[in-house]
């Protein structure tokens, strides 16, 4: 059986950045191009997440130094997949298909932006739950993605 290698990064606004990958059961024989067409569907402006809604490890350059939000943001970005034959790296022993599920209803609820600094999340999309706010907000460019979700937040808010 042919496995997959989910691969993703996090970048700050200056370029530092941190890669890691999992490697899924395909069971279910999913060509390569449907995963990525399903998780691009998925991902906000086709590739930017938040780790922990999916129950992936959070990349972030920061835990080891103080946040800053200036250059330090929220979102994971998707690279790609690929068939490989490597060992199965996923914790929770998901199949690439369970994993594509976790990814969609995790998309259909909103991916829940957060900054350190404040208490409630923000959600993108779709329906937030009791005690957050739930701001529908354009597709960010690149370079939007890059700033602070404080800073990006309090301009899309105004």
């Amino acid at each position: 059986m042919n496995n997959i290698q989910f691969d993703y990064q996090y970048r700050d606004a200056y370029g530092s950045k941190a890669c890691d990958y999992i490697v899924f059961p395909n069971p279910e024989n999913i060509s390569a191009e449907e995963i990525t067409s399903r998780l691009e569907q998925a991902f906000w402006d086709s590739e930017f997440f938040i780790a922990g809604q999916i129950r992936i490890p959070e990349l972030f350059l920061y835990l080891s130094d103080a946040y800053d939000p200036e250059i330090d943001h929220c979102f994971h970005h998707f690279d790609s997949v690929t068939i490989v034959p490597d060992p199965l790296t996923d914790v929770h022993n998901r199949t690439i298909g369970e994993f594509i599920t976790e990814v969609e209803s995790q998309a259909s609820l909103g991916w829940k932006l957060f900054d350190p600094w404040s208490v409630a999340p923000f959600h993108i999309g779709h329906n937030g739950g009791a005690g957050t706010k739930t701001i529908d907000l354009p597709k960010p460019s690149k370079l939007a993605c890059r700033r602070s979700i404080r800073d990006y937040s309090i301009l899309q808010l105004q």
